[in-house]
């Protein structure tokens, strides 16, 4: 009774995390809870011939990335607190061992993309213009809505949603259906548009890219189009027309100011030789960041394999603002690194990087090798994830994703929602090929 009762909630919940995630500040959170509380009865003796090698890699991926981060903790005396955002990683494995045997529709999955890359949007747009907020998400209220958002996190979340629904635009243009590509289109004009008005930067680092690659990767279906002209619009035009909209508003021009600045200030930055800690604090999160990546260098180059671990890391920053190596602002004394690269390789040395570049590296071959079969849904599917993946990797230059518990949830929660639903309906031997 309870296990049929999992094997149906499964796959709709697993489609209800990104039609929830930014409905409201905490969504995020619940669903999650809730598709890991139905996943626990589906664990009981499963069928081995859901598995293959490539489930198994991610697997022991996740697995590992959460015991590295209990054996730094445990080795350098640090709050057991410390492991809770690795933790989602093996919790979300239950949830990816529940999909391959409950796989999601394919309509419901790629609908339910495109409907919360829509939602972000519009919460974007709630929180600047009934709100009056200078950024979205930030969170300002203690309401049901507002509270839980946060800019870099959820604009992060917007631009995946954005991107996602972009795959899934140039998956209708390839099929001719110009009708749900118009409203695909629409959905990834909305995330976008949402991680735009967080002022969120880092979340824009590898964008163009991103769009580059999935046409080019897409060109001979694309070229193939009755009408190329078409084409180009259903692409371009919706999110042209309503960036370009926002930014005939009052409240946009902040945000247009925050983008146009990063540049010079990087520039500034480089020449100034002895920077004041008061400097560094009016200067801004640009300056702040740099300041607490060299903190997070001269950190690794203390104990370059294993890392020193939260506490010794806070001692030695200290010594670094006395000796004047770093100028950070008191109020940053006990922050993470604003990058999850350098968070890793202070607190876990080489150790925690290699750790870490295996839970981006593993999925992303994992997605490459389902991109390559023949099914058209599985290769879309498997897209997205590859795309998913890449953008995390992005964010994580300016962004200690981990560290919070929305991106510790969502990256590995979406990753085998996705991967779980490819696995699922691709054969074992048909990966071998």
């Amino acid at each position: 009774m309870i296990k049929s009762l999992s094997a149906k909630a499964v796959p709709l919940l697993a489609c209800m995390f990104p039609i929830l995630c930014l409905a409201y500040g905490n969504g995020y959170k619940l669903v999650p809870l809730i598709l890991l509380l139905f996943s626990l009865p589906l664990l009981y003796k499963p069928n081995k011939a859901i598995f293959s090698k490539y489930s198994n890699y991610l697997i022991i991926t996740f697995v590992g990335y959460f015991l590295v981060n209990v054996v730094s903790v445990l080795a350098n005396g640090d709050h057991l607190s410390r492991i809770d955002g690795s933790s989602r990683f093996v919790f979300s494995i239950f949830v990816f061992i529940a999909i391959l045997q409950y796989p999601p529709k394919f309509s419901w999955l790629k609908n339910s993309i495109l409907v919360g890359s829509a939602i972000g949007g519009i919460s974007a747009l709630v929180c600047t213009f009934i709100y009056g907020d200078y950024r979205a998400f930030l969170g300002t209220q203690n309401d049901m809505f507002m509270k839980g958002f946060m800019p870099i996190q959820s604009g992060n979340m917007a631009m995946t949603f954005g991107l996602l629904s972009f795959c899934i635009t140039i998956y209708h243009l390839k099929k001719q259906q110009y009708t749900f590509a118009l409203l695909s289109s629409c959905a990834a004009s909305l995330g976008v548009a949402g991680s735009y008005l967080s002022g969120t930067r880092g979340g824009w680092i590898l964008f163009p890219i991103i769009v580059c690659y999935l046409v080019y990767i897409n060109r001979i279906n694309l070229k193939m189009s009755a009408n190329p002209r078409r084409v180009l619009a259903i692409l371009c035009l919706p999110l042209i027309v309503l960036i370009t909209g926002l930014n005939t508003t009052a409240e946009l021009k902040s945000n247009l100011n925050r983008i146009q600045e990063v540049a010079s200030k990087v520039e500034e930055y480089s020449h100034k030789p002895t920077p004041s800690i008061e400097i560094v604090d009016a200067e801004g999160s640009v300056d702040v960041r740099l300041e607490l990546w060299k903190d997070a260098f001269y950190t690794f180059i203390e104990s370059p394999i294993f890392g020193v671990g939260y506490n010794e890391r806070l001692a030695l920053r200290a010594e670094w603002k006395s000796s004047g190596r770093i100028h950070l602002p008191e109020r940053y004394n006990d922050t993470h690194a604003h990058n999850q690269f350098f968070e890793e390789l202070a607190l876990k040395g080489a150790i925690g990087l290699v750790v870490l570049f295996s839970v981006f590296f593993i999925p992303a071959f994992i997605s490459f090798r389902l991109m390559k079969l023949k099914d058209e849904k599985t290769q879309l599917v498997a897209q997205c994830a590859l795309v998913s993946i890449i953008l995390m990797m992005g964010y994580c230059l300016t962004q200690a994703m981990f560290r919070h518990n929305s991106g510790a949830i969502f990256y590995p929660l979406l990753t085998v929602i996705l991967l779980g639903f490819c696995l699922a309906n691709t054969k074992a031997h048909d990966l071998e090929k």
